[in-house]
């Protein structure tokens, strides 16, 4: 008996793939500093907390399919004031945004089509792709760029006979890049003159620094019928766990059909929308306060990067990733090492190889992804074992 080829061909994730070594050493007493999940370490705000607190029912029923109604007001009340302008009834409660990517390749595409993903990306946009049977045409962005986006006519360059759509993440998980309006502009364009679609990631939408603004496709005059956006409370609110998501678009055609995907996994987490209806009531102040925290912790890891020798990174705009070369061949192999041989004050440092995040055979061989989600104190030992670590590493980078 065989699996299916889906199954042997789907991408293990950078992101979780070396964990039985980080449990390995955890067995042994050893401190792992995880620099490898987006799951932040602060507070879910005290309005959201206060609801899960007092859940007044008796039991826990499924939702409605689309989602609550309560929590799908509380999303576009809270659409509008970022400048989107959804009703409840464009908005379409997941499991996650996940699930709404995964509705968004199924209800976009056939089988057989082709979407431009820009990468380094984030390596389940593959994986959900791969599952819908739609082909990835991995455009490359350059590190020392600081991943922007390389010219339109590159990018029109690689629309081919299969291509349907064009997908983006800004801000970046994993490079932290928040793209410009120039550059957002290009994608719309290019999506109108080739008759593409658009989906948008903007789960890091608050997430950004030193003066950059997000931009979003849906803002585009005349695209409001080709962009779908998914999206997630996970990281604005700080509940990973609570797995609620949301697929948004203008286009009937492309609610109806989600929607049917929606009834056949039956119902999204009940609790979790029941706690993030407030969204909209979240104080600036909180907001304001955790970009304050991640922007302090991004130049935390640049300034670490900085000393250390042989280290590259630009410094990203947005989200709470980078992506760093290292001095070392092959950065799976060496944060490998790092888990199983190297210690400083019997502690390691976990951090997601750069090659995971790719399409392209032998990109990213040298990079890492860093997740600056853990406080400064233990982000500041984090750098002081990395830096430790390429010092001692037995194999160099070949001059």
């Amino acid at each position: 008996m065989n699996v299916s080829t889906r199954g042997k061909e789907a991408q293990a994730s950078p992101i979780r793939r070396l964990a039985p070594y980080a449990e390995a050493a955890v067995k042994e007493g050893v401190t792992v500093y995880q620099l490898n999940i987006g799951q932040p370490d602060l507070p879910t705000p005290d309005i959201v907390m206060d609801r899960i607190r007092n859940y007044p029912g008796q039991y826990v029923p499924y939702s409605p399919s689309p989602g609550t109604a309560e929590f799908r007001e509380g999303m576009a009340r809270y659409y509008q004031a970022c400048g989107l302008d959804f009703s409840a009834a464009e908005i379409l409660t997941t499991v996650g945004g996940s699930e709404a990517l995964q509705f968004a390749f199924w209800a976009l595409f056939e089988p057989g089509d082709e979407v431009i993903i820009f990468e380094p990306f984030y390596t389940n946009y593959a994986t959900m792709a791969l599952v819908a049977g739609v082909g990835v045409k991995a455009i490359p962005c350059d590190g020392k760029t600081g991943y922007h986006l390389p010219p339109t006519e590159a990018i029109e360059r690689a629309v081919g006979p299969k291509t349907r759509g064009i997908l983006i993440c800004a801000p970046s998980n994993p490079t932290g890049t928040a793209y410009t309006a120039a550059e957002i502009d290009g994608i719309v364009e290019l999506a109108k003159k080739k008759d593409l679609w658009i989906i948008t990631d903007e789960a890091y939408r608050e997430f950004v620094y030193d003066g950059a603004k997000h931009e979003s496709p849906l803002t585009r005059k005349g695209a409001d019928q080709r962009v779908v956006m998914v999206d997630s409370i996970s990281k604005r609110l700080n509940m990973c766990g609570a797995r609620v998501g949301t697929v948004v678009t203008k286009n009937a055609a492309v609610r109806d059909a989600c929607l049917k995907f929606a009834q056949a996994r039956l119902s999204p987490p009940t609790l979790g929308q029941y706690a993030a209806a407030v969204i909209d009531k979240v104080p600036a102040s909180y907001t304001q306060g955790v970009v304050n925290e991640f922007k302090k912790r991004r130049d935390l890891v640049l300034e670490g990067l900085a000393k250390i020798p042989g280290t590259f990174a630009r410094k990203p705009e947005g989200a709470f990733y980078l992506m760093a070369e290292l001095p070392v061949p092959d950065a799976e192999e060496f944060v490998i090492w790092m888990l199983k041989e190297y210690r400083k004050d019997k502690a390691t440092v976990m951090v997601a190889p750069g090659d995971g995040f790719y399409a392209t055979p032998g990109r990213g061989k040298n990079e890492i992804r860093f997740a600056y989600v853990l406080e400064e104190k233990a982000l500041r030992k984090a750098m002081d074992i990395l830096a430790g670590a390429l010092a001692e590493y037995p194999v160099k980078v070949a001059k």
